[in-house]
């Protein structure tokens, strides 16, 4: 049988015979594809929202790793419970050398601040870096303006600050960031000089300051509780779970608690974290596309009934084909690419629904804020924009094309079985 434009002719004309079974069963294809995409696009917002939100800077794998200090919860070796830990500057590089995975180390400072500009205020969070710290322990940065802090600012205590892009657009009310550069601002009462203005990954964001003045400005910073580790072996779970044993025993070594006490300490790895949340991550995106395919099997069994009824329709049709000469391959493919037309079609409408309703969730969420809270100032993220990523489009094709030939299957099986003499009896 040769497939052309008789063949595609005829089929169709057989679908039009029967219009209204025709767009009822379409319609329920169609139905299962635009729930389909609208779940995963739902999905992918509220993957969106989490990430932009919850985990910030978190969600790029890099090799930093942080850890800190609290409250001993363990009597051990003489000492009571209750302990408050922390680590002096000089011990950072005996713990370094304690540790040999330790390539680099810092202290994470950091105090809730007031940035002042004539009769602007702006709260939030100042850090104190060293120069290397984009490099080693946050990989998130880009910087829009100017420059960032660099091994002098840290040798000589300069007072220069980085700004967040919110922070200098609430400050001076221009996205020209160039413009702040230079500019004097004053932090906790201590003028400072911007010299440089970086792109925001999430709400309030903080300003960094060299470390060496924030010790200076921060008597309290000289405690050391929280602490940056650049650790280039750490790539997986495992590795963590290793450098952290390691990191523990040095640490109770140093400060006389026990190894086994979780109260004492605790650490992160964003390649822990990033491990742990694509796992969550697909196992939700598998139980939407088993809720959005379990919809669309309402669909496929439409089909498929409904050209086990053709077949008994064309009884005897498809015997005089085959007393003509039509061979079983022949009688498959009418009756599957009959399926194949119905599932491709009715699927590509509920596609192009569906993407439009997907551009409207789109402009909506953007427009109205939806999927945004506000907390003690902080705007939370909750959902973004929903977005059909070519993957996900390609697998939705990849389901049509499946859905059409599991649907055309059986009836085309029931329909090679008949046989010539007793269809033309009947």
């Amino acid at each position: 049988m040769r497939i052309g434009h008789e063949y595609f002719s005829e089929i169709i004309d057989n679908l039009k015979r029967n219009r209204l079974r025709t767009f009822l069963t379409g319609f329920a294809v169609a139905w299962g594809i635009i729930f389909l995409v609208i779940l995963l696009s739902i999905g992918v917002g509220l993957n969106r929202g989490i990430s932009k939100g919850a985990m910030g800077s978190d969600m790029t794998p890099n090799s930093g790793v942080r850890f800190g200090l609290w409250m001993t919860s363990i009597p051990y070796q003489g000492y009571q419970a209750g302990r408050t830990l922390y680590l002096a500057k000089p011990q950072l590089a005996q713990l370094q050398q304690m540790v040999p995975a330790i390539e680099d180390i810092a202290p994470a400072y950091q105090n809730w601040s007031k940035i002042t500009y004539k009769a602007k205020v702006s709260d939030g969070w100042t850090l104190g870096i060293s120069a290397n710290h984009f490099g080693h322990f946050d990989s998130r940065v880009k910087i829009l303006a100017g420059r960032s802090i660099s091994g002098y600012d840290t040798y000589n205590r300069e007072k220069v600050i980085l700004l967040s892009s919110a922070k200098a657009l609430h400050l001076f009310g221009s996205e020209s960031y160039v413009d702040a550069l230079g500019k004097k601002v004053s932090l906790d009462d201590i003028s400072f000089t911007i010299i440089g203005v970086y792109e925001d990954v999430k709400e309030n964001s903080g300003s960094f300051i060299p470390s060496t003045t924030f010790e200076a400005l921060y008597p309290a910073a000289h405690t050391i509780d929280r602490v940056y580790a650049y650790v280039p072996s750490v790539r997986s779970d495992k590795d963590y779970k290793a450098f952290e044993q390691e990191l523990r025993q040095a640490l109770g070594s140093m400060l006389t608690f026990s190894s086994d006490d979780e109260s004492a300490f605790w650490g992160y790895s964003n390649y822990v974290n990033n491990e742990q949340y694509n796992k969550v991550v697909n196992y939700f995106y598998l139980f939407l596309w088993i809720v959005g395919l379990s919809t669309l099997l309402i669909g496929i069994v439409g089909v498929s009934n409904i050209m086990l009824v053709t077949v008994r329709e064309r009884y005897k049709e498809i015997g005089i084909r085959k007393a003509l000469g039509a061979k079983p391959r022949d009688i498959l493919a009418m009756i599957m690419v009959e399926s194949l037309l119905i599932t491709a079609v009715a699927g590509a409408i509920g596609l192009v629904i569906a993407v439009g309703f997907v551009a409207l969730g789109d402009y909506l969420v953007t427009a109205y804020h939806i999927g945004e809270m506000s907390i003690m100032g902080e705007t939370i993220h909750l959902f973004d924009t929903p977005v059909l990523s070519p993957q996900m489009a390609l697998g939705i094709l990849v389901v049509m094309i499946i859905a059409g030939i599991v649907a055309g299957y059986t009836p085309a099986r029931r329909a090679i079985r008949i046989s010539a003499i007793e269809a033309m009896r009947d």
